[in-house]
């Protein structure tokens, strides 16, 4: 794991595509403290709720759309901000007109849910309310990236 801290930008992707046993790690550390209060107090955060939230969508959108589909849209999004051509390609060659409407329509659809689910998991937080208040007021909706 130390490795990836010390690696950047394509390289740091590179390693985890090699390694992908860490984000299932990283989900089961997730879902251990949204679901342990004790835990949760001590070491749970916005982020920490943003993040297995983030984790329970995409393992619902693998089952719906397939292994791997979720991490390939956002390589395109994130490609279209930067080389609309290239974004272009991307999205023929890897096919992803097929389930493309149906994945922007559950992955926004769920927006409602997830800021819900992230409200209520929020409340856990020794700060409660004030802390959930704080986020909502801080940021705009942590899940859009396009």
């Amino acid at each position: 794991m130390d490795r990836a801290y010390e690696l950047s930008g394509d390289e740091q992707s590179a390693w985890y595509d090699t390694h992908p046993e860490i984000d299932e790690a990283n989900q089961m550390k997730y879902e251990m403290l949204v679901n342990n209060p004790t835990a949760f107090k001590y070491y749970g955060s916005m982020d920490t709720i943003r993040n297995y939230v983030e984790g329970q969508r995409r393992q619902e959108a693998d089952k719906r759309f397939g292994e791997g589909y979720t991490e390939k849209i956002y390589q395109y999004w994130d490609m279209k901000k930067d080389d609309p051509t290239a974004a272009k390609q991307y999205f023929t060659e890897e096919k992803l007109g097929q389930n493309y409407s149906k994945f922007t329509n559950f992955y926004f659809g769920t927006d409602e849910q997830v800021n819900k689910m992230v409200a209520d998991l929020a409340k856990k937080l020794p700060e409660g309310r004030r802390q959930l208040d704080r986020a909502v007021k801080d940021s705009t909706d942590p899940f859009r990236r396009c």
